[in-house]
C-alpha cells in the first residue's frame, strides 16, 4: 500500500525543514508521498517547500488562496492524492513521523487508524494542567455527545482508507479545525484502531487555538450529533 501523507499548514517554515528531514527517516521503507497544503502563509512557508523538494522527491506543494480552514485544506490533500491510505499529522512537531509505520501496519485490519494522545501508552508531554484538562474534557464531551468508542476523536494524527474516504466526502462540510470527529460521525460502520504516542510541544511558532476555534467546536458539535441522530442514518460501509 501507498501512503500519502498531507500536511496542512500556516506559517510553518521554519518547522518544516526538521519535519521533513524526521519523516525521511521515519518513510524510509515505505512506499509514500507527502502533500504540503498551505493555506496561505505570510512567512514564506511555500519557498520553503520548493526549495526541499530538490532532495524530497516524494514531496508536493499545494497552495491554496481561497476557501480557507484546516479541514478544507486536508480534504484538498486527500483529494489530490496517489496513495491507498490517506494520512495527516501537523507541521509544528507535535506529532511523530516514528509512530506512521505502526499506523500503516494497523491499517490492515482497520478503516480509520488514529494517533492517539488518550489511549493506553498514549502522552501529553509540556502542557500546563489547564490546556491539557481543557482536553481532556472537549474529548470527552465529544464522545459522548457523538455516541463515540474511541479514546481521541479530536487527534489531528490519523489515516484512513482512500475508499473509506471516497464514500465520506460527499457528505463532508470539512468545518473547523477537527475533521477526523466528522469522518467518525458519517462512517459509523468503520472498523478503527488507536496507536499510542506522545503529543509534544510546539517546536516553534504559535498555537493555532483561539476562542474562535472553541466556538466553531461547539457549533460543529451541536450540528454532528443531528448527523449522527437523523432518523434516516447513513446507511453505507467502509469497503476497504
Amino acid at each position: 500500500m501507498r501512503l500519502s501523507l498531507t500536511i496542512p499548514t500556516l506559517n510553518e517554515a521554519s518547522n518544516l525543514p526538521r519535519l521533513l528531514h524526521r519523516l525521511s527517516r521515519a518513510l524510509s521503507g515505505l512506499n509514500h508521498e507527502i502533500i504540503v497544503v498551505d493555506d496561505g502563509s505570510t512567512d514564506g512557508t511555500p519557498d520553503v517547500v520548493r526549495s526541499l523538494q530538490a532532495s524530497t522527491p516524494a514531496l508536493r506543494l499545494i497552495e491554496r488562496r481561497a476557501d480557507a480552514g484546516l479541514s478544507r485544506s486536508i480534504v484538498a490533500g486527500f483529494q489530490v492524492a496517489r496513495g491507498d491510505l490517506l494520512a495527516v499529522m501537523d507541521a509544528d512537531l507535535q506529532h511523530d513521523p516514528r509512530v506512521l509505520p505502526q499506523m500503516v501496519e494497523a491499517a490492515k485490519s482497520a478503516d480509520i487508524v488514529i494517533g492517539s494522545r488518550y489511549t493506553f501508552h498514549g502522552k501529553v508531554c509540556k502542557w500546563r494542567f489547564l490546556r491539557h484538562a481543557q482536553s481532556r474534557v472537549a474529548s470527552t464531551v465529544t464522545r459522548r455527545v457523538l455516541g463515540l468508542s474511541v479514546a481521541d476523536p479530536l487527534s489531528g494524527f490519523f489515516l484512513l482508507h482512500r475508499a473509506s474516504f471516497l464514500e465520506a466526502v460527499p457528505h463532508l462540510e470539512a468545518r473547523g479545525w477537527k475533521l477526523l470527529v466528522e469522518l467518525l460521525t458519517l462512517l459509523p460502520a468503520a472498523r478503527v484502531a488507536e496507536v499510542p504516542f506522545t503529543f509534544r510541544a510546539r517546536f516553534r511558532g504559535q498555537t493555532k487555538m483561539r476562542w474562535a476555534v472553541v466556538s466553531a467546536w461547539i457549533s460543529e458539535l451541536r450540528r454532528l450529533r443531528a448527523v449522527r441522530t437523523s432518523p434516516r442514518p447513513l446507511s453505507w460501509e467502509p469497503t476497504a
